[in-house]
Parts: C-alpha cells; structure tokens; sequence
C-alpha cells in the first residue's frame, strides 16, 4: 500500500517546538472485554507457561499520551506528517552491545490506520537499523492489541517470545521481531 500523497516523515528533535504538538494529537488507545495472563503448568520435564485469555471486569481501556523520548537519552524518533498535522510517530533505541534495533513507540492515528503511515515508519526505522548494523528490529505491543500484531505481521514481522511484568498490571505483552538482511547492511 502506497502512503498518502503529502506524507512527510521527519526526524524528530528534542529542541523542535513541534515535537511537543505531537502527543496532544497522537494517543495510544484501545479496549478489550478480556486480557491475557501467563499461566505456569507443571510438565513431566518441569514448568512451561500457558498464555490464558480471561475475562476482563470491567473491560480494559487503555490510553496513552507520548511522551518524547521517554524511552531514554540515545532514543531517536521519526513523525510522520500529513498537511501539517502530526499523523503517526516511532521512537526507537539501537541496544548495546548486541546494536538491536527496538521500537520503543509506533503509533499511527486511528483515522489514519490501513494507509501505509506505519508501514512507511518501519521502512525509516528499519534502514536506520540497518545503517547502525543492527541484525534485527523488535517491537512489542499489548497481546490483546491484535490490530497492531496482525499489522506488524503484515510488514514482516514474526512472534518472537511472550513476557508479563507487575508494572504492566495484568496485561501480558507480546515481543515481534524481524531479521535486517545482512547483505543489504
């Protein structure tokens, strides 16, 4: 899919006055009438985890303003901008020593969703990534987010591992990953 004519995607600095509009216009939302939960389940050779889906009371909603550069001082963030208004961002970190590239925010607005704003946002990402050496690009998103994991495995990416921590609350998140091609670095 082609992404809207007039789309820019620029990087972002933390000294652009602009870059402060963004997450006034962009928020990450969604809702659920269940979540899921890491199960642990005795086996004959000792402990697996089950990914169990219950019912969430009352029904989860989520929403989340960006904060810039909040995953840390070495992050970089790209905007994507329609007609002057900020439609869609990805703020990621390259990881020492292993120089993995992860996507720490992607977040396209939701009128804007199915246009190729993200896809063209992982493009930037990826050859970012690709310029710093990285092997792969990871990303994790809410495992009830199933809009974002269909739209991430559309672009490539594939189920890497499964984590749940307390900070989280209940909610279990999924980790997506995609190989850099080692002879296109």
């Amino acid at each position: 899919m082609c992404p809207p004519e007039g789309l820019r995607i620029e990087m972002a600095s933390r000294e652009d006055p602009r870059v402060h509009l963004v997450p006034d216009s962009l928020r990450f939302v969604y809702e659920s009438s269940y979540q899921y939960e890491l199960e642990p389940r005795e086996t004959a050779v000792g402990f697996s985890f089950v990914l169990a889906r219950r019912g969430a009371k009352p029904p989860l909603h989520v929403e989340r303003k960006w904060v810039p550069f909040e995953s840390g001082p070495n992050a970089r963030c790209y905007v994507a901008w329609l007609n002057g208004k900020p439609v869609g961002c990805a703020e990621f970190t390259i990881k020492e020593p292993e120089r993995e590239c992860v996507i720490s925010l992607l977040l396209v607005a939701q009128e804007h969703r199915r246009q190729g704003i993200g896809r063209a946002l992982l493009g930037i990402v990826e050859q970012a990534g690709r310029h710093a050496r990285s092997p792969h690009i990871l990303v994790s998103c809410q495992a009830v987010n199933l809009g974002s994991i269909e739209a991430l495995r559309r672009c490539g990416f594939d189920f890497w591992g499964v984590f749940s921590r307390p900070t989280l609350g209940p909610e279990v998140e999924i980790t997506l990953g995609k190989p850099i091609a080692a002879a296109n670095r």
